[in-house]
């Protein structure tokens, strides 16, 4: 088709749509056709067409405008349609292209007590024996770079939250699926299933429940924050009732398990942040490091994931009175059959009168995951006619363009939950740090443990991060057990922002320690004193009662000695 055609078909197709007002027709075709002419030239730019759509993400959003009516006047509503197309995975993409892959002959204990996190070492550096190259992947499957990549638990479900990949693949067992290279550490099923469903929601907190279940985590109120804010929308009113209706067309083709994680399987440069933050999250200026972290690394990994292509409509109502639950599950599932019906037929029953005055709002999301850039056209021609073969087309095409749309997650603390045999070989360790146990020295000025080796001219002074396995384990566990009240106060707070700042609480009493002058405290010799004038403010729990007196529990007055 040639870019005129393609623009042709959207235009059509959105003005054939009987639920747009007239008033807002052409500023929506204007809207559409744009972006599509504009997707349209990035592709021809691109030299590898595929490729390009793989990660690309298409969305409509029709949101109503409310009308206006009274004896003498009527103001039709409108409809507000915007068009999206984004490339969510290019980003991190970038991060995908890490260096080489690395084996630990003496364990991945003895590089962090000797702190080898560098490369080119030369023969003679206690460094050179402590990594081996493996053979990376060259003609790996799609998505298996989307296995072991951090997650961040308070965005959407959706592969846009990622971060930075935390592991390594390596394919050096020559696993292979439909010609495709598969990381040594995964497993590749083939499902090749084709399933339609449809979930009512009649609150966020049910909404997010759904979304930590189908993710495999549970916990924080604030888990898929993002996802359900992108769902419901940023306002939300305690007087207004909403229902949210999602109907998912999953096609399943094959699912990526990644084995049991151990230390070696970490990337390096995760491990070497890792190490590199502080013992205790309390100490000064840790949070904002240990956020940091999170913000580059994620709360989550992924551990599995299906890919395929996935097609949800999304409708969501709200007003002051709107359908009950049940209800509003029998209207959306009648539109839904009403779009995969041959002439785009829409029924609807309603019997019965109500005397109360109803405010009702419907607003309808679309969005692809996977499959043939085709699927743009059938996002702009969601309610014309022509959706339901344009939707078997993108059907057809997504074995050749898969997309990940469901995972499972787990937490990034259980990646650093080392166990001491994981750590070193059983074989003794001869260089190093750990050989040289016996001869470790305190630097006073520093507090680090050295030992003295003897080079081509002179001594050297070689440091040790750690001066025992012990040590090591322990300085470990605090980490861990920091990071995971980083997590906890990142799931519960959000992430801390550069402008913000965060005062330490002073020692009991500082709060009149320091006072001078007029505020300080009197002395009973001042009280007593006839000189001085004082205001007396009784605040207690209880009234206090003498023999012939009592003193109010709240009571306030000016006391002279006379």
């Amino acid at each position: 088709h040639t870019t005129t055609g393609l623009k042709r078909a959207a235009v059509e197709a959105a003005a054939s749509s009987d639920k747009i007002q007239e008033a807002v027709v052409e500023k929506g075709i204007e809207v559409v056709g744009n972006a599509i002419d504009k997707q349209i030239a990035n592709i021809e730019g691109a030299q590898n067409k595929s490729e390009a759509f793989l990660n690309k993400r298409i969305k409509l959003d029709i949101s109503p405008e409310k009308g206006w009516s009274n004896e003498d006047m009527f103001v039709p509503p409108g409809y507000h349609l915007n068009a999206e197309i984004d490339s969510e995975g290019e980003k991190a993409e970038k991060n995908e292209q890490g260096g080489p892959v690395y084996a630990y002959p003496a364990g991945i204990g003895t590089t962090m007590m000797n702190g080898c996190w560098g490369t080119g070492y030369k023969p003679g550096d206690p460094c050179y024996q402590s990594l081996e190259v493996l053979t990376a992947c060259q003609n790996m499957i799609d998505g298996a770079a989307f296995i072991g990549v951090g997650f961040d638990g308070r965005g959407k479900y959706s592969p846009e939250s990622r971060k930075m990949s935390i592991i390594q693949r390596s394919c050096g067992g020559r696993q292979y699926y439909d010609n495709f290279q598969v990381p040594d550490t995964m497993n590749v099923h083939g499902i090749y299933e084709t399933s339609s469903t449809m979930q009512i929601f009649s609150s966020r907190r049910e909404y997010q429940g759904y979304l930590q279940t189908e993710a495999g985590v549970s916990g924080s109120y604030f888990g898929f924050y993002a996802g359900v804010k992108s769902a419901y929308g940023m306002s939300f009113s305690s007087n207004q009732q909403t229902n949210l209706a999602v109907f998912d067309i999953d096609v399943d083709r094959y699912e990526i398990f990644k084995d049991e994680l151990k230390p070696q399987d970490l990337s390096r440069a995760f491990l070497h942040e890792f190490m590199s933050l502080p013992e205790s999250y309390f100490q000064p200026g840790a949070p904002a490091k240990f956020n940091d972290f999170i913000s580059r690394w994620g709360t989550h990994y992924i551990k599995s994931a299906k890919f395929g292509g996935q097609l949800e409509i999304r409708k969501l109502q709200n007003g002051i009175s709107t359908s009950s639950k049940e209800e509003f599950a029998v209207e959306a599932e009648m539109e839904y059959k009403g779009l995969f019906a041959s002439a785009g037929a829409y029924s609807s029953t309603k019997s019965g009168t109500q005397n109360k005055s109803e405010q009702k709002f419907m607003s309808t999301s679309v969005q692809a995951l996977g499959g043939s850039q085709r699927i743009a056209a059938a996002v702009t021609d969601l309610y014309a006619p022509t959706f339901k073969s344009t939707l078997v087309e993108w059907l057809d095409s997504i074995d050749n363009y898969p997309k990940a749309f469901k995972f499972l997650m787990g937490s990034i603390t259980d990646l650093v939950d080392f166990r001491a045999a994981d750590l070193f070989p059983d074989e003794a360790i001869n260089w190093g740090c750990e050989a040289n146990s016996q001869n470790l020295v305190k630097e006073e000025s520093t507090g680090k443990y050295y030992y003295n080796r003897t080079v081509t001219g002179g001594i050297n002074k070689t440091y040790c991060d750690f001066a025992s396995r012990d040590e090591l384990e322990i300085k470990l566990k605090q980490r861990r057990t920091s990071l995971k009240a980083a997590i906890e106060a990142y799931m519960e707070e959000g992430p801390i922002l550069a402008t913000e700042m965060n005062l330490q609480a002073g020692d009991g009493g500082c709060e009149t320690q320091d006072l001078e002058g007029s505020l300080a405290i009197p002395r009973w010799d001042d009280i007593v004193s006839q000189q001085n004038v004082f205001h007396v403010i009784f605040d207690m729990d209880v009234e206090l009662r003498g023999s012939r007196n009592k003193i109010p529990k709240s009571m306030s007055r000016l006391v002279e000695r006379k």
